[in-house]
């Protein structure tokens, strides 16, 4: 290892680090696992085994930094998503850092729009620091990434009514029509529909939907 460059030079360190790690030697293998990593700083390998003996020690400042490295190499999206995403949970349930977890977070779903568990954490994240708005129109986001038809409605119903809390009637309309247009027998957004048209004074609307609200209870 002496001897050997680069990449190669990292990757008889690591193996050191590997055999360090087999015999239950965690200090000298992350020894050896860093002096891999000044040899090739974007070498994944050795990052995660890095971040795999600081989870273990409980030292999650340094996970979290391990994770950041990784989910900003030259990875593909998954990769570097499931970084983020790591990051995200240590950041909120570890080091109780809501600012870091939406930051995260946000990496996250700008690789995967369409990973649902990254829009919760965003939203979970948000409504940590007290941003419901957002918060909620990222529980929507997560809604459309879901398969079925009736946990979307449930969670468009949650984010509608945030949406109401926090003065957003336009946006909050929008989302209870979209739970309507999946299961048309969801009777609570037709009331939301019904008292939101009536709130801008859309009569025929609101009369339409309170006629279709009837129908379902009756």
């Amino acid at each position: 290892a002496e001897q050997a460059t680069g990449s190669a030079r990292a990757r008889l360190l690591a193996a050191k680090g590997e055999l360090y790690e087999e015999i239950g030697d965690s200090e000298n293998a992350a020894e050896a696992y860093r002096e891999a990593l000044e040899a090739d700083a974007r070498d994944v390998v050795v990052l995660r085994a890095l971040r795999r003996i600081a989870i273990q020690k409980e030292d999650w400042e340094v996970a979290a930094q391990l994770l950041e490295r990784e989910a900003s190499l030259q990875l593909t999206p998954a990769e570097r998503g499931a970084a983020a995403k790591l990051l995200s949970h240590l950041s909120a349930v570890k080091l109780e850092n809501p600012a870091a977890a939406e930051q995260a977070a946000a990496q996250a779903v700008t690789l995967q729009p369409q990973d649902f568990v990254a829009w919760v954490q965003l939203a979970a994240a948000r409504f940590r620091r007290k941003d419901d708005s957002r918060a909620a129109d990222a529980i929507a986001s997560a809604a459309h990434c879901w398969p079925e038809a009736t946990d979307q409605v449930v969670l468009l119903l949650h984010a509608s009514k945030q949406l109401e809390l926090r003065n957003r009637p336009m946006d909050a309309e929008q989302l209870y029509a979209r739970a309507v247009e999946l299961e048309p027998s969801a009777l609570l957004a037709r009331i939301a529909l019904t008292r939101l048209a009536g709130g801008r004074i859309d009569s025929e609307a609101a009369a339409l939907h309170l006629e279709a609200a009837a129908q379902l209870a009756s």
